[in-house]
């Protein structure tokens, strides 16, 4: 048996294609890692990540989905990918029954 594994080198860029329900539940994830927590220490995590000063486990996870989406946005915003919808058109029916 071989010791050696296959990574990714940390300078390695990579293209990934996902649509937009994926992109929701990368939002969905990064809401449930602060659930529970109040604005306030809400805005401490987010201010952490910002200024690249995480200290606590809680803030390297969110800063990593916080890089994601923003990569994301940014991908969407280059190739004109945004939909302009109504607020009130919006659902998230049939992602509870996904959940259970």
């Amino acid at each position: 048996m071989s010791d050696k594994i296959s990574i990714l080198p940390d300078d390695t860029v990579i293209s990934i294609e996902m649509n937009g329900q994926f992109y929701r539940r990368l939002q969905g994830l990064l809401s449930y890692l602060t659930e529970g927590y109040d604005i306030e220490d809400i805005m401490k995590i987010y201010k952490a990540t910002v200024e690249d000063n995480v200290k606590t486990p809680l803030e390297f996870h969110v800063q990593t989905m916080l890089y994601l989406c923003k990569e994301v946005e940014d991908v969407c915003t280059t190739q004109n990918l945004w939909k302009d919808v109504e607020v009130k058109d919006l659902s998230v029916e049939g992602y509870t029954e996904r959940l259970a």
